[in-house]
């Protein structure tokens, strides 16, 4: 059995003290099973999997050079916001990634 990929959401560690409890969607797939909507179907199953624990923001980031994750995160949804204070992308690393989110 080959493991093709993954999907999770994980709570961001400042949700519980917000009015708008807030996730993070992850998808990974390996690049042999990239390109066949694998990614696409994982990461809307962590967006509705965020959706029913409760969650009603969704934030994300991602390198610049991620084209292809980009436009899934599009198509379901997400656009692009500031860096959010929970960001662990270290300050002077900022202006290669690109930071996105989305209401549920």
């Amino acid at each position: 059995m080959t493991l093709a990929g993954y999907a999770a959401a994980a709570a961001l560690a400042s949700a519980g003290r917000t009015r708008r409890p807030r996730a993070v969607p992850q998808a990974t797939v390996r690049p042999a099973y990239r390109r066949n909507g694998l990614g696409g179907a994982l990461f809307g199953q962590a967006v509705d999997l965020a959706r029913t624990i409760g969650y009603s923001r969704l934030l994300l980031e991602s390198p610049r050079s991620w084209a292809g994750a980009h436009a899934v995160y599009t198509r379901h949804g997400f656009a692009p916001v500031d860096a959010y204070p929970e960001s662990e992308v270290p300050p002077d690393l900022k202006q290669y990634w690109i930071h996105m989110g989305r209401d549920l």
